[in-house]
């Protein structure tokens, strides 16, 4: 990608081309009486980040969309383009799923102590139309050699570490409540999450125990590789950072907020509070957020507070990125879309400097945009 990254970063710089969004209409081409290559042509320069992704939320709703086969490949490829044009891409695949979705048919009758201890005694899934849900007993040893052995057979250069992200839950899903596992929680972790400040207490009470077990698989897997790096979520009852356990930067956390756009004083707070308590365990952080499944159909427009999170995360150790979803309502949430593209190739750039320029694709009108935002009291700026 570095050859083509190099042209877009020079049509971006120089000629002033802009990419609102996928397509040829999107395509904003400023005139020119003269072309020059700049100052100098001698520019290097590499990606902020290992990895960006932006999920492609339409091919979730493929059936509904009311296009042609030929018409849908057409609108994926180009989507595609616009995203290597804002220079999403990566230099280590951190694509990692919920680790543990097929353990259960794998292990489930040979291996039960690998699973979540429920309160009626059982090691199963809650049903048996979701063993995909199923939690780990993440204490269990026999559990964390299994891991390495699938890591070691699995691992390739682009994707070298050790997944230790839990299986998605519901509600009816609960964690592991053996002995061994309730010792690896902090004492009285509600209580102290609440003093510390977080309104959802709750959403700590594991967070301890999740973060000795990707210290445990670290450990299994520097038998076998001093370098060994696992990556985990954030996520549920393990959201907040860990009360008493440090991690080191061999550790890759995503973190999953569950803060609401427009951004409320106490919303800034909570997730500053949330990454800088991750950050100060050691450990190296990605974002990994639900946001732009936000909105739908409807004008949502939340831009200036997602760039001002996204850059807060990005001047605190954040070293990647890992976006759900895109969903195409370019038309409604041109705005947002256009500043998570923009932000990803310039995260130093200003907000509002993002914003006029995806104004100024729109001729006479560009000025009357931000105006029209406000009226519309979608959350674009402080008045709105």
């Amino acid at each position: 990608m570095g050859t083509l990254f190099a042209v877009y970063d020079w049509l971006d710089t120089q000629m002033g081309v802009r990419w609102l969004w996928p397509g040829e209409l999107g395509t904003v081409v400023l005139r020119k009486s003269t072309l020059s290559c700049g100052p100098t042509c001698d520019v290097k320069g590499s990606s902020p980040f290992l990895h960006t992704r932006l999920r492609i939320g339409a091919y979730l709703g493929k059936k509904q969309m009311d296009l042609t086969r030929e018409e849908f490949d057409r609108f994926v490829y180009d989507t595609n383009v616009w995203l290597r044009r804002h220079r999403f891409g990566r230099v280590l695949d951190l694509n990692y799923p919920h680790a543990y979705e097929a353990y259960w048919r794998r292990f489930g009758t040979e291996h039960p102590e690998y699973f979540a201890l429920r309160p009626d005694g059982q090691r199963a899934p809650v049903s048996e139309d979701t063993p995909h849900l199923v939690q780990m007993c993440v204490s269990s040893r026999g559990l964390h050699k299994q891991i390495i052995t699938d890591w070691l057979r699995a691992r390739r250069p682009d994707k070298p570490w050790i997944n230790g992200a839990e299986n998605d839950r519901t509600e009816k899903d609960p964690s592991c409540g053996c002995e061994a596992c309730r010792a690896w929680d902090a004492k009285d972790a509600e209580s102290r999450q609440r003093d510390a400040g977080f309104p959802r207490p709750l959403a700590g009470l594991h967070s301890d125990r999740y973060a000795k077990f990707w210290l445990a698989l670290q450990a299994e897997a520097r038998k076998h590789d001093p370098d060994a790096t696992v990556i985990g979520y954030a996520y549920s009852d393990y959201l907040l950072p860990p009360l008493e356990t440090s991690l080191n930067d061999h550790i890759v956390v995503g973190i999953v907020p569950t803060s609401r756009f427009p951004l409320s004083q106490g919303g800034r707070d909570d997730f500053r509070n949330l990454w800088n308590g991750w950050a100060k365990t050691g450990a190296r952080l990605y974002l990994r957020p639900n946001y732009f499944l936000q909105g739908y159909c409807l004008p949502f427009i939340f831009a200036k507070d997602f760039a001002e999170q996204f850059q807060f995360a990005w001047q605190h150790q954040m070293v990647a990125t890992d976006f759900d979803s895109l969903t195409g309502m370019w038309g409604v949430q041109g705005p947002n879309l256009y500043m998570l593209g923009r932000i990803h190739e310039r995260p130093d750039m200003a907000s509002d400097a993002i914003l006029s320029e995806y104004y100024s694709g729109f001729g006479p009108a560009a000025g009357r945009c931000p105006q029209l935002l406000r009226v519309l009291g979608t959350g674009v700026s402080t008045e709105g």
